[in-house]
């Protein structure tokens, strides 16, 4: 028998993006009226979105900055990781690693140390954009992921031609291209989400104590 309770991954995510919550208990009561999962689940994306574009037309001084502070930060991690982990990490293992993982696969992938550094630094990026623009904390990070997968995605199209040949194809170049597109989108939601959670834990202690 299906639950009348909603998605609960999904209704977490409407909470974390403070999404207002009269809209929550309307959406949890039609989806146990009768409808499916699916259904829930695109309303929670289409809520998020509505939530992120207010967010973002009510505070466009606060949506800049959120784009600066995001480009800031992710420069400072890559220069950092860049002169000074990079190094430690380049070691035998990686080179092994690689290497095998380029004869099962059958075309080059994207070094391990790089994925590793960037993934933690996307995190951490995420953590900050949402930490320093309370209580949009979140839209304040999708405008963020905005520009950089706008970026992404001019550069993948000016180097399709270059990332064929260097990742040895069609296969290969779509393998390596969902570390940008997803696992770093998905590691700055990851970070922000851990922010906004600290957040809205914070808020609810000291409603309890002034109560």
């Amino acid at each position: 028998m299906r639950s009348s309770l909603p998605p609960k991954v999904a209704n977490w995510l409407l909470e974390r993006f403070d999404v207002d919550e009269a809209l929550i208990g309307d959406l949890a009561e039609e989806y146990g009226r009768d409808h499916s999962r699916a259904w829930f689940w695109r309303q929670t994306v289409v809520a998020v979105i509505k939530k992120g574009a207010a967010d973002v037309r009510s505070h466009r001084l606060l949506a800049v900055r959120a784009v600066v502070i995001g480009w800031m930060v992710a420069s400072i991690i890559g220069w950092t990781t860049k002169q000074f982990v990079m190094p430690l990490l380049q070691g035998s293992w990686s080179w092994r690693s690689e290497v095998w993982l380029n004869a099962q696969l059958g075309f080059p992938v994207i070094p391990l140390p790089f994925l590793m550094t960037t993934a933690i630094g996307a995190v951490v990026t995420g953590w900050v954009v949402a930490r320093s623009h309370r209580p949009q904390a979140m839209s304040m990070l999708l405008i963020y992921m905005a520009s950089l997968l706008l970026f992404q995605v001019g550069g993948f199209v000016n180097s399709f031609e270059r990332g064929l040949r260097s990742f040895g194809g069609v296969y290969g170049l779509a393998f390596n291209s969902v570390f940008p597109f997803i696992v770093v989108p998905a590691c700055l939601m990851l970070g922000g989400l851990l922010g906004a959670q600290r957040d809205r834990h914070r808020g609810t202690r000291n409603l309890s104590a002034s109560a």
